[in-house]
């Protein structure tokens, strides 16, 4: 059995397309949250760094959409 995987470049994906949808800028989100920076938050969106656990958590309360729906798993 293989372990699975996160894909984080399809994941990357997501999130800069549900906060698109909900109309939130990464300025926005890093002000919500209070303790990230923009550089990461561009990260995450470009699909060159995964969101830490509390901040997936973070993510999905903000955006209205479970964790599951976020993360895209690689095959």
């Amino acid at each position: 059995m293989i372990a699975p995987s996160i894909d984080v470049q399809k994941t990357g994906d997501n999130i800069r397309t549900l906060m698109d949808e909900k109309g939130f800028t990464v300025k926005q989100i890093t002000e919500m949250h209070g303790c990230i920076s923009v550089k990461l938050v561009y990260k995450w969106r470009n699909g060159s760094d995964l969101p830490t656990l509390d901040n997936m958590y973070f993510l999905s309360k903000v955006l209205e959409t479970p964790m599951d729906k976020i993360i895209v798993p690689k095959y």
